[in-house]
């Protein structure tokens, strides 16, 4: 059970690290808004987003993990897009 504590607490230490990590993309995708809504630029770029999943699953030495890792990133980049569209109204 002491293991399974340690593996829990070690999970709840990266999920900061995630949490920081999300905060400080979001803000820049608030920049983000503020920069298409300046240019007349709109929110979704299916390009850039096929981009995005690319390089990051291609991050991912585990093909396993693969399909996870974009799914994450899929939501990560719906949340963000959500969010640009809140800051343009």
């Amino acid at each position: 059970m002491a293991e399974l504590e340690q593996l829990r607490n070690q999970i709840n230490q990266v999920d900061e690290r995630l949490v920081a990590l999300l905060k400080q993309r979001f803000e820049i995708v608030e920049a983000v808004a503020r920069t298409k809504q300046a240019s007349g630029a709109p929110v979704f770029d299916p390009t850039r987003e096929r981009a995005v999943l690319k390089r990051v699953v291609d991050l991912v030495a585990n093909e396993g993990y693969q399909p996870a890792v974009a799914q994450v990133f899929t939501t990560i980049m719906d949340q963000a897009k959500q969010l640009e569209r809140k800051k343009l109204c």
